[in-house]
């Protein structure tokens, strides 16, 4: 949690060091299963430290790192409570009379059926990703800097994110993912983002023959 109290030294300078040990412990205990019923709260927060230039200049890369995976789990728990609360409602619901199944409609004639278009993958759905295109397999294509990692985000979006170590924005990339076939050209303007961050800074181009236009 240094991220954390590097935030809280610079909000609050004057702070005691106990105050600020004591509002770590308390964010701590969310990863120990305690329930604060401050997730989207959490969410909010993390998401503000993450967006804001401000705190760019006192946190350091692996800080980062930590509030997305933290802002991921406060997610998930927000979710998993509104399903916990959704299941209890509906169970709370006295048992209405049984309706009448609706009668089937005529099934249309083949001269009227319109062909189906091809199914696309809504966002937060899982994709049955091959060996060679995870995040680790493909991570050889990047820059090979501390603070530049690519990762799949499942949980609100399908998509690619690829970040780099940046003193200023934009700290990172990311490219929607629909279906399996569009899986390696999102991966690859997300890695050819992080090379062109890298030669900004100084760095050499990429060496990669598949990333090259």
């Amino acid at each position: 949690m240094q991220w954390l109290r590097a935030l809280l030294r610079k909000v609050f300078p004057d702070m005691a060091g106990d105050d600020i040990e004591s509002v770590v412990a308390d964010r701590c205990a969310l990863d120990d299963g305690v329930d604060s019923g401050s997730d989207d709260e959490d969410v909010r927060l993390l998401s503000t430290v993450s967006a804001n230039d401000t705190f760019r200049g006192v946190l350091e890369a692996e800080d980062f790192t930590e509030i997305e995976t933290r802002t991921e789990k406060a997610k998930k728990r927000a979710i998993r409570k509104t399903m916990i609360s959704a299941r209890a409602d509906a169970a709370a619901k006295p048992a209405g009379k049984a309706k009448a199944a609706p009668k089937a409609a005529p099934a249309p004639s083949s001269s009227s059926v319109a062909p189906k278009a091809a199914a696309k993958v809504p966002a937060g759905i899982d994709l049955d990703i091959p060996d060679d295109l995870t995040a680790e397999a493909l991570s050889i294509y990047c820059p090979q800097v501390p603070g530049c990692n690519l990762s799949f985000e499942k949980l609100w979006h399908t998509r690619w994110r690829c970040t780099y170590p940046a003193s200023e924005a934009p700290y990172s990339n990311t490219a929607t993912v629909h279906s399996v076939e569009e899986l390696w050209p999102a991966a690859r303007s997300v890695i050819q983002w992080a090379w062109r961050r890298h030669v900004i800074y100084g760095g050499l181009p990429s060496h990669h023959e598949c990333l090259r236009d």
